[in-house]
């Protein structure tokens, strides 16, 4: 019992010790986010405007379209901080060019394309596909919604998908579009 006894209480006074070691390094953490809560960060007092024209450039230049997803992303700039997510997301230039990549979950990129579309507003759209993806009709049926607003497109349906969606009325030039 003694033997049992007197390994409980060391392991008991390493417990302690750790938790203290613990809970020094949670003030120290606090401290450290205390400080970078009240540094001002000199981006963040740039104008909106010059910000949004920054993000602009950080695209591929249009009609060229930026992935859906990764590092080339205008998504990757709506998750740096608040500031830049609202400038991201209020700029509709930044969702006017879009990459239909092949995606094993449709029903994931449909969203994430239903996204953009909205973010996009009344800008003019440019809709691409890569050359060997083809497009669901689903993705199909929800950018032939957008028509009127195409100004570049270049798209690859596999065949069965295109015939089983309905393609109806002129296809006209977008403004400023050639015909």
């Amino acid at each position: 019992r003694r033997a049992r006894f007197g390994s409980s209480s060391i392991a008991e006074i390493e417990i302690a010790d750790l938790q203290r070691a613990i809970r020094a390094l949670r003030t120290e953490k606090q401290d450290i986010v205390d400080r970078l809560d009240c540094y001002q960060y000199p981006v963040l007092t740039l104008p909106t405007e010059l910000v949004s024209e920054t993000f602009i450039h950080f695209l591929p230049d249009y009609p060229s379209s930026p992935p859906l997803r990764g590092t080339r992303s205008p998504n990757i700039l709506a998750a740096i901080c608040q500031k830049w997510r609202y400038i991201a997301l209020s700029s509709p230039l930044l969702w006017r060019a879009i990459s239909l990549d092949y995606a094993p979950n449709a029903q994931g990129q449909l969203r994430m394309l239903e996204t953009w579309l909205s973010r996009s507003g009344q800008c003019p759209l440019s809709l691409q596909t890569k050359k060997g993806d083809c497009i669901s009709s689903e993705v199909l049926t929800l950018i032939f919604q957008y028509k009127p607003r195409w100004q570049h497109v270049k798209l690859m349906a596999c065949a069965s998908d295109l015939f089983s969606t309905p393609i109806e009325g002129p296809l006209t030039p977008a403004p400023g579009g050639r015909p």
